[in-house]
């Protein structure tokens, strides 16, 4: 599928390099945005190596980017690196309007790398 991108200044802070994800916990999504970005968005998270994770997976629709933050409930996706989560035109997924940094999936009871600031969030599970 050809995927192209529409020019928008949403920064995707979280997940990162060194703000990864752990596996069955609560795990944040953070960016930050100017007030002509594209509103709502879909967020999806995808992995290169499709033995992980087999083409994009939603993990919601029609996200309020004034929010900042996103919590995505007990995260099942396979233990592994190479995980991008990307922001998405809501009725069109092929437009993607921001990409975070690759990002791994860390077993349970791993200690996290990243605290991030405590604000209003929206929940959602991954199964």
């Amino acid at each position: 599928a050809f995927l192209f991108c529409v020019v928008a200044t949403i920064s995707i802070t979280a997940p990162s390099e060194t703000a990864y994800w752990v596996q069955n916990t609560s795990n944040t999504i953070n960016w930050n945005y100017e007030s002509g970005d594209p509103n709502p968005i879909s967020i999806i998270v995808t992995n290169s190596n499709n033995s992980f994770l087999n083409g994009a997976f939603s993990i919601h629709e029609f996200v309020d980017l004034t929010n900042g933050t996103f919590t995505v409930t007990n995260v099942t996706l396979r233990v592994a690196d190479g995980y991008t989560v990307s922001f998405v035109n809501p009725t069109n997924a092929s437009q993607i309007y921001a990409n975070s940094s690759t990002f791994s999936v860390r077993a349970p009871g791993s200690t996290y790398s990243f605290h991030p600031v405590s604000s209003p969030s929206s929940t959602s599970g991954l199964t």
